[in-house]
C-alpha cells in the first residue's frame, strides 16, 4: 500500500519505448523495474572488484619474487 495515498498497488506509470522504466506517480521521479538488468550490473561490478583483487595481488606476488630474486643476486 502507498503510503502517501493510500492506493492498493503503487504501480508506476511506464515510460513509453523504454522497457523497464517506469515515472513514479508522486515524485515524477523516472525508476528502473528491470530487476534482471540490475543483477546484471551488480554481477559485472563484482567480477571488476574480483579482477582487480586478482591482479592487486599477483602484482604484491610479483614484486615480492623480484625482491627475492634480488637478495640472490646480491647474497651472490
Amino acid at each position: 500500500m502507498c503510503d502517501t495515498c493510500g492506493d492498493k498497488y503503487r504501480k508506476g506509470i511506464p515510460v513509453e519505448d523504454h522497457y523497464g522504466l517506469e515515472r513514479d506517480r508522486h515524485s515524477g521521479a523516472i525508476v528502473n523495474t528491470d530487476t534482471d538488468a540490475y543483477n546484471n550490473f551488480i554481477r559485472k561490478v563484482n567480477e571488476k572488484k574480483a579482477n582487480a583483487e586478482r591482479l592487486n595481488r599477483l602484482e604484491k606476488d610479483m614484486s615480492d619474487i623480484k625482491d627475492l630474486l634480488r637478495q640472490m643476486i646480491d647474497k651472490g
